[in-house]
């Protein structure tokens, strides 16, 4: 019997290396490392920027080795041409580069993220990352585009067809990067699902955990605007709006930041502004929830919905929803440094890669599918297989 499970262990490991091929990575970092609100000491680190000592990937990865590795989708890093405030060629001193992010759900905890969308943009370079879902730490629908070479990319888990009647798709994306003349802009926005009745029409159009993030660079300034709602409906051209959990954060100028529970046709119910400062629900040693958090100063903004902290007393943020963040500044430069090619200021970038469906990404930027299905299955097949053959063996061993 121990041959038995010798046998089931082997074969779950070359299904899952024969898996492994088919699973197209294309994890996106959907909250890089940000500067912290500094008007709000209380205000946690956004989603992903770490501090949490145990997760689900974590624990995978110790496991055999048999976690998949996420792979960062090119766009995903922020390259900024030259140093934030560098000296432009014609003197003064550059804008620094703008970051926008924005999360419907994110629970780092879980290595789970819904609508999670990050851009930058900066000297001679900007990107665009979307990370429309994943689950426990498997990207299944995302891509990024990265400036230089730049373009468009898009994609989702599952759409319609193109028709006049109906226009559906579940956790769709669309990215871009480019560069014209002295500006540079990123953006990205992806949602979990997306309905058009008879679009040409506008009859109806419903996004539900949706997110959005653009950034914006030149020489003299630099700003990122991004926003995400729980649900946003429209009806009848829109006639009717009612959007349900919201956020958004602009740092043009000194910054501004929003949020609120809801709104019908522009008139919002329990917003920052109406309840004065942030709730704070605090069950001690358990767990901190926070609610309706703004804070905006000195070009930097940001904005959330519901922030859980403090859980166990874990370091960090185990989950937030309905967040945006952007930073930007200002600059005396008249031109740009550090670049080459078609994406340098003076030129004009606008090459596009557009593809669409499930396995629909452009060269370079791969897009998830069925193949973290297949493996996810395989894994926990085998991993079935296993733990009921050793319950055998261990049956048979005190029979005999």
């Amino acid at each position: 019997m121990v041959r038995v499970v010798a046998r089931v262990a082997v074969a779950s490991a070359l299904a899952a290396a024969v898996a492994t091929p088919l699973t197209l990575s294309a994890h996106a970092d959907s909250t890089p490392s940000l500067p912290g609100v500094p008007s709000l000491p209380g205000l946690p680190s956004l989603p992903g920027t770490g501090g949490v000592p145990v997760s689900v990937s974590s624990l995978l990865q110790n496991l055999g080795g048999l976690a998949p590795i996420p792979l960062a989708v090119p766009g995903t890093t922020p390259s900024t041409g030259s140093p934030s405030g560098g000296s432009g060629g014609g003197g003064g001193t550059n804008a620094p580069t703008s970051t926008a992010s924005a999360d419907a759900l994110a629970i780092p905890l879980l290595d789970t993220c819904v609508s999670c969308n990050s851009s930058t943009a900066g000297n001679g370079a900007s990107s665009g990352s979307s990370n429309a879902l994943e689950v426990l730490g498997f990207p299944i629908s995302g891509g990024g585009s990265k400036n230089p070479p730049g373009g468009d990319n898009n994609g989702a888990l599952a759409a319609l067809p193109a028709n006049p009647l109906l226009d559906a798709a579940l956790a769709d994306w669309d990215v871009s990067s480019s560069s014209n003349g002295t500006t540079t802009k990123g953006h990205a926005d992806s949602g979990l699902v997306d309905l058009a009745l008879a679009p040409a029409q506008q009859v109806l159009d419903l996004a539900v955990l949706e997110s959005g993030a653009d950034s914006k660079w030149t020489p003299t300034s630099s700003s990122g605007k991004s926003f995400s709602n729980g649900v946003d409906l429209a009806l009848g051209g829109g006639a009717l709006v009612i959007i349900v959990l919201h956020s958004d954060a602009d740092s043009s100028g000194d910054g501004s930041a929003h949020t609120y529970v809801a709104s019908i046709n522009g008139t919002e119910l329990l917003s920052a502004e109406q309840v004065g400062k942030p709730i704070v629900i605090t069950i001690p040693g358990v767990v901190t929830i926070t609610l309706l958090q703004t804070s905006a100063t000195g070009g930097d903004a940001g904005a959330a919905l519901v922030t859980v902290t403090k859980l166990l007393g874990m370091p960090g943020t185990q989950a937030s929803g309905v967040d945006a963040t952007d930073t930007g500044g200002t600059g005396t430069g008249t031109s740009t440094a550090g670049c080459s090619g078609a994406s340098c200021p003076g030129g004009s970038n606008s090459s596009s890669g557009n593809s669409t469906g499930v396995q629909g990404a452009s060269t370079g930027v791969p897009s998830t599918g069925i193949g973290v299905g297949i493996l996810g299955v395989l894994l926990i097949g085998g991993g079935l297989m296993a733990l009921a053959a050793s319950k055998v063996a261990r049956r048979w061993r005190a029979l005999a």
